[in-house]
């Protein structure tokens, strides 16, 4: 916990350094660094700091975008529903990468992310990840949120692998309970 915090403080520090503005659209890039702590045993980036080094390229476009200022004052909670995630390239001990992030597109209720983290001039790491904002009455729509940010609440087309995983996540939907005679807790 301590080291996230402590990376989230890094980030802002950043930010304030860099404080170009970007549009909801835009992409964002941040840098980072394999460190000692962050490999497993074979000594690349651990999968799990992966996802958690995605999330601070989330934050830095939602805060340079402008989201945040939104987030805070509406009292809203900013929840991840899901990621499909390829692994492509090793990142190992002390290599640099950078995280690039941005918004594809939103539906009723999920806004769309696409990240990539790029070492060696290569995509390391494809992702999108699909989240929500939560205020004290429910989810809040996607286009509400762009209206407040003075922008078109219509979404640019979503890439047809959005739509296929969209497609994909009803059927995991259809199957949340366990077959019969099966029990979720052994």
């Amino acid at each position: 916990m301590f080291r996230y915090v402590f990376r989230v403080a890094i980030l802002l520090v950043r930010i304030l350094l860099k404080p170009k503005r970007l549009a909801i659209l835009d992409t964002s890039i941040i840098n980072g660094r394999v460190m000692l702590g962050d490999v497993d045993f074979n000594v690349h980036l651990n999968n799990g700091l992966i996802q958690t080094s995605m999330d601070f390229g989330r934050y830095d476009l939602l805060i340079r975008a402008g989201i945040l200022q939104f987030v805070l004052k509406e009292k809203w909670r900013p929840i991840a529903g899901s990621t499909l995630i390829a692994f492509r390239k090793s990142l190992p001990l002390f290599a640099a990468y950078a995280i690039h992030s941005r918004i594809i597109g939103w539906d009723d209720k999920w806004v769309y992310f696409e990240q990539k983290i790029i070492y060696q001039e290569k995509i390391a790491v494809h992702a999108y990840i699909r989240a929500l904002m939560r205020g004290s009455k429910g989810n809040i729509p996607p286009s509400e949120i762009a209206l407040k940010l003075g922008v078109n609440p219509e979404s640019p087309a979503l890439p047809q692998m959005v739509t296929e995983w969209q497609k994909a996540d009803a059927l995991m939907l259809q199957s949340r309970t366990p077959p019969e005679g099966e029990s979720s807790v052994s």
